[in-house]
């Protein structure tokens, strides 16, 4: 993930591609089901708020 500037939309789509094929992760949470929220409050170098929602469902 190191390729992509953080926080950014095309870091979150990479997080989503490495999470879907990863095999491991897909075992580890097949009976998962929820959600959840990055949240990247403003610091040095970031002017913003940054908020990304995540729904996971079955490892995928």
């Amino acid at each position: 993930m190191s390729g992509y500037k953080f926080p950014s939309e095309e870091w979150i789509k990479a997080f989503k591609e490495e999470l879907n094929k990863n095999e491991a992760y897909a075992e580890a949470a097949k009976d998962w089901e929820g959600d959840f929220l990055f949240i990247v409050t403003p610091d040095e170098g970031l002017d913003r708020e940054y908020v990304f929602y995540v729904d996971l469902w079955h490892g995928k």
